[in-house]
């Protein structure tokens, strides 16, 4: 029983995220109910100049590096934050890594893959991302608790900055 919800919470997701992309192209609605297609002006043709698809891990791993220097640590506290980056480059590269495996299916227009295969391949990056973020969070926490308030304002604000206004998206 436990196998086979889990398998469904996976489907679950894999139809989520594949349904993203047709619930934002449509805007929610369905085609059925325009009265007409939208016509989009040349620079709006969907492929031109596409938009790299965010992610938060992506934007905070982004953040990172500067953020060490600005947080001014102390010797145990940059070991706490070094550990910390560790584990959310792992999360972000889990993320990079289930793009790809996207991309080359979208490249192959699919031929080439099974259905079991892209299933099992999403679920994979996935479950290694979920680690990684399970243990960025259990860092992130031992973190928190040694820096000064000062420093927690400063993180905080620059990990909403990084969601708000992500680096290397302009």
């Amino acid at each position: 029983m436990k196998r086979l919800s889990f398998h469904l919470l996976l489907l679950c997701a894999l139809a989520i995220t594949l349904s993203t992309p047709v619930i934002a192209q449509f805007g929610g609605q369905s085609r059925a109910r325009s009265e007409r297609p939208v016509q989009r002006a040349p620079e709006e043709q969907p492929g031109k100049h596409a938009a790299a698809p965010f992610d938060p891990v992506m934007a905070i791993e982004r953040e990172l590096p500067s953020l060490r220097i600005d947080l001014k640590l102390t010797s145990a506290q940059a070991a706490l934050f070094d550990s910390f980056q560790r584990n959310v480059r792992d999360a972000a590269d889990a993320a990079r890594t289930r793009l790809k495996h996207v991309a080359a299916v979208h490249a192959s227009d699919g031929k080439n893959i099974t259905a079991l295969a892209l299933v099992n391949s999403v679920a994979e990056d996935d479950m290694l991302r979920a680690d990684a973020m399970k243990e960025a969070n259990a860092r992130i926490k031992a973190l928190y608790d040694q820096l000064t308030s000062e420093q927690k304002t400063l993180l905080d604000r620059r990990f909403a900055l990084a969601l708000r206004d992500p680096l290397g998206n302009s």
